[in-house]
């Protein structure tokens, strides 16, 4: 058995001779291991919570022993605070914590300090055993950098502020679009096809770049690798990859032009190589790559002009987020749910269609008109994902069903799941749904994910860390909160996820390989950090 033991005479004079700078990692002889602090927020209780990392260096599996009294935290002004430290897999009491720590294992593990007061908004030590890390900001403690003001105002008469945020913010795989208060378009990211809408391609763009040409904008849409936008005169623009015809007919794909055929548009939508317009009529036009039928035309051949959806009217809203690589979906004004696209993994929500995942996806294979979700009624709101769909009930639970074998559809289903509750979630007010995750936001503010929190491939395939919960190499069937999240008012995500508290500051998480954060990184976050955005102060 090992210990860490504190030196607090020791540890306060470091603290006085601080000033080197943040210290976030340190190494523990003690256990032949790096222990990394990642960052400290306050929960809903106004108390400090921070995250610690234990990555093991050590040949041989050990188990480890912490004190609480050596869990300690140092104000601004002097003041000692006391923590206590709890581990994943662990133990713990009043006195002591005790955890096994396998060989190369990390664990995880958090320290929580409950007499904190709000205006402490760093901590110039914190300790743990005999480790010391110097500089670590208090998150949600901090003043705001981006002020209430910097959120967009309603763009309609009698919009609320959630719908604005909706229609000016799109996030997608590789890139990202944003409506700022003047009505220009600011973009950021991947850049391969033209899809930030510059005039040029290039590899990434990791801070927001203007898209040129476009002015009185109220909305836009990003897909997979292009992009549309929503002018206040009713029509839409699109620029980035044609090669399925998802721009309509344009003579250069690298600035946006305008989509011949489509006036009185309200509402916009992209997908995979997809993109759909919603009419004031109440009728939904696509056009694009066919496979699958994800157009709902009846078919499965490209548009390249935008073509009615099949059998289909008085449509309520589109679904939020991305419209899926394999499936559509709308919600009619009857609270009822309508599909298409690809027939597996029980998208019908029938539970059929169960074929091993990475099979069966032939391009002409697939519901190519709208069908009614069976069983499901009374439908609040929609959000379509990669291959699955999430649904908030009128009566506030959440269900999910199609591919689930990350977990995101509330249930571990390497094929298929029908219509499943997601479970722990009550008072929920609103859902989305991204690539391998889902989300909800509960009536107190607080956000909630579940599903994959590494990448696409798994373990192996990277760590995006979608679920903004640190670095925690696992997937998640039940609900879990991001740190820090609490005070959300409005969020948006796919593989990467914004979200925007009460105080205006705007925070982002999850995949950044193409600087999709905006920040001017190309680091993932497995952990929420503060952005701006460009018309921010």
């Amino acid at each position: 058995m090992k210990r860490l033991f504190l030196a607090w005479a020791a540890a306060l004079l470091g603290a006085l001779a601080w000033g080197q700078g943040a210290v976030v990692e340190v190494e523990a002889p003690q256990i032949n291991a790096k222990v990394r602090l990642v960052g400290c927020t306050r929960d809903r209780e106004a108390r400090v919570v921070c995250q610690v990392v234990f990555q093991s260096l050590a040949q041989t599996n050990q188990t480890v022993t912490v004190l609480q009294s050596t869990v300690r935290a140092l104000g601004p002004d002097g003041t000692l605070y006391a923590g206590r430290l709890s581990v994943e897999g662990g133990t713990a009491d009043e006195t002591k914590v005790v955890f096994g720590f396998p060989t190369g294992a990390r664990v995880n593990g958090y320290l929580l300090f409950p007499d904190v007061p709000p205006g402490v908004n760093l901590f110039p030590l914190v300790t743990l055993g005999g480790l010391s890390f110097r500089g670590i900001p208090v998150a949600a403690g901090q003043a705001p950098s981006a002020p209430a003001a910097a959120e967009p105002s309603p763009s309609a008469p009698g919009e609320d502020l959630w719908a604005s945020w909706d229609r000016r913010l799109s996030v997608s795989v590789h890139h990202v679009l944003y409506v700022a208060k003047d009505g220009t378009v600011w973009a950021w990211g991947r850049n391969d096809f033209g899809q930030l809408g510059i005039g040029k391609t290039s590899e990434a763009e990791p801070q927001p770049v203007k898209v040129q040409g476009l002015t009185d904008v109220v909305a836009v849409a990003a897909g997979w690798h292009h992009s549309l936008a929503l002018r206040r005169d009713g029509t839409v623009w699109a620029w980035g990859k044609n090669d399925h015809g998802q721009l309509g007919i344009t003579p250069n794909p690298l600035v946006p032009y305008p989509v011949r055929g489509l006036t009185d548009v309200v509402a916009i939508r992209a997908g995979f190589d997809t993109s759909y317009a919603l009419r004031r009529d109440g009728t939904l036009w696509a056009w694009g790559w066919g496979r699958f039928g994800i157009l709902g035309t009846g078919d499965f051949a490209d548009r390249p002009l935008p073509t009615q959806v099949q059998g289909i009217s008085g449509i309520k809203a589109l679904p939020q987020g991305v419209f899926g690589d394999a499936v559509a979906g709308v919600l009619r004004e009857d609270g009822t749910v309508w599909v298409w696209g690809h027939s597996r993994h029980g998208l019908l929500g029938t539970g059929e269609g169960c074929a091993f995942w990475e099979s069966g996806w032939e391009a002409n294979v697939g519901q190519a008109t709208p069908v009614q979700v069976k069983g499901l009624k009374d439908v609040a709101q929609l959000a379509v994902g990669g291959v699955h769909f999430v649904a908030l009930l009128k009566t506030g639970e959440v269900v999910a069903w199609g591919l689930s074998h990350r977990g995101q559809a509330g249930v571990f289903n390497d094929y298929c799941a029908p219509i499943t509750k997601v479970p722990d979630l009550r008072d929920v007010v609103r859902v989305q749904a991204g690539g391998i995750v889902s989300s909800a936001l509960t009536r107190d503010g607080t956000l909630w994910m579940w599903g994959t929190h590494t990448s696409w491939g798994g373990p192996q395939g990277g760590f995006f860390g979608m679920l903004g919960i640190g670095p925690v190499q696992r997937d998640w069937d039940r609900p879990v909160p991001p740190i820090g999240m609490d005070g959300v008012v409005f969020w948006k995500g796919w593989d990467t996820t914004f979200a925007v508290k009460r105080d205006g500051t705007v925070w982002a998480w999850g995949r950044n390989d193409y600087g999709q954060i905006g920040n001017g990184t190309r680091q993932n976050q497995p952990v929420p950090i503060q952005v701006k955005f460009p018309d921010a102060p």
